[in-house]
């Protein structure tokens, strides 16, 4: 068991621990070259050594933070550059009661400021991006096709350019300067160290929450909040969300798994949720009611215009409602092991930036809306059904140009 707090490793009645000690100064100059010039050793680039000698002594000889601060200055090969980065004021800021946006910031003690530095290097952009994983939680395993849908339902990323080939860059930029990790047990999969989760929970400001199962919360206290997630659990009740009516600007209402939990096991969710309080919120961007036992979609879904990515997946939903096609924004629907999901509204063909559609494991969906080959934005479909002589025909598919993946 590892964990940086001693305390609670007595707490549990583990006496004899074992200290891991930092990286020795030559090990952590050899990681801090690897990152930063390629190579294992300063031999062929003796001017830069004492800085490099003083930012890993900085750094605590803490691995992350040498990988962070390495990859940062892999695209800086002058010497002034790297002075700049030995000699920043950041290193010197007094964490103890930092504040951010004029107020306190709790925990601010465990940002360690090598990764500070890493952040502030970050253009606005990816600064906004990276803040935007503050609503995943520790150890959370997250997709990257799925984060960029995410980023773009937003709005995050500049319409003007392909929003999702830009929202691909800027995620391998985040991954390459070591914000994002490869999960361990799946190269598929990404992760966020602790320590960045930490650093990102302190940048995102005033305006992000992610709503533990502990919090109490006023209602006045959540009219600033823009985007919001929680963490799925067997029991989902109204009272904790009750406050929530009064977060009338919300974009975002995501439920995430923890851990283990992130398999397939199913939780209920109060139906006053859906009925009472999210047709309140009306300015949803992102909708995710992932893996709730849910057999029936209510028709206010139909009136969230600003609704750009609709997670319904693995729920025990029959149906859509037919006023889905007024969602016209659309972006990304996801049903994805509805097992008893048997038909899709007549109004599909209305969803016209529609770009992902994702229907693997639907076994009693028999046919495909009608019309579904208008959708010329359409990027992944995952499945399609042929029917007979008055059904979906392959050759609808000519004119979704789009298509790939």
């Amino acid at each position: 068991m590892t964990t940086r707090k001693e305390q609670l490793l007595k707490q549990i009645g583990f006496h004899n621990v074992d200290r891991l000690e930092s990286l020795s100064n030559e090990d952590a100059l050899r990681l801090f070259a690897i990152h930063a010039l390629g190579v294992d050793n300063f031999d062929s680039h003796t001017t830069l050594k004492p800085q490099a000698e003083g930012i890993v002594k900085k750094c605590g000889r803490l691995p992350l933070a040498l990988k962070a601060i390495g990859r940062l200055l892999r695209t800086k090969t002058d010497r002034e550059e790297w002075d700049d980065v030995l000699n920043s004021e950041i290193w010197d800021v007094e964490i103890g009661n930092a504040t951010e946006n004029g107020k306190d910031v709790e925990n601010s003690d465990k940002i360690v400021p090598a990764l500070r530095i890493s952040y502030h290097e970050l253009s606005a952009d990816l600064k906004q991006l990276f803040a935007y994983c503050s609503l995943f939680p520790k150890d959370f395993l997250f997709d990257k096709q799925e984060l960029v849908s995410l980023w773009m339902a937003e709005g995050f990323l500049n319409p003007s350019k392909s929003p999702e080939r830009l929202g691909r860059e800027y995620f391998e930029i985040l991954l390459s300067r070591s914000f994002f990790q490869h999960a361990p047990n799946d190269e598929s999969l990404f992760i966020m160290h602790d320590l960045m989760n930490d650093l990102a929970t302190f940048v995102a400001g005033e305006f992000f929450l992610r709503f533990d199962n502990q919090m109490k919360t006023k209602t006045e206290a959540l009219a600033k909040y823009r985007h919001m997630s929680f963490t799925r659990e067997e029991y989902v009740g109204y009272q904790k969300f009750e406050a929530f009516k009064g977060a009338k600007s919300l974009r975002t209402f995501l439920a995430v798994s923890l851990g283990v939990d992130q398999g397939w096991g199913y939780c209920y969710l109060s139906s006053k949720i859906l009925v009472d309080l999210l047709p309140e919120l009306t300015l949803l961007r992102v909708l995710s009611l992932s893996r709730f036992l849910i057999s029936e979609v209510p028709e206010f879904i139909g009136t969230l215009k600003h609704l750009r990515y609709l997670n319904l997946s693995g729920t025990r939903i029959e149906a859509l409602p037919e006023n889905i096609g007024n969602l016209y924004n659309l972006q990304t629907l996801i049903v994805f092991g509805c097992k008893s999901l048997t038909k899709l509204p007549e109004s599909f063909s209305k969803l016209k930036k529609l770009l992902h559609f994702d229907i693997r494991d639907t076994p009693r969906l028999e046919k495909l809306p009608f019309g579904i080959g208008e959708l010329e934005s359409l990027q992944t479909l995952t499945k399609i059904i042929i029917e007979g002589d008055d059904g979906f025909a392959i050759n609808e598919l000519k004119g979704l140009t789009n298509l790939h993946g």
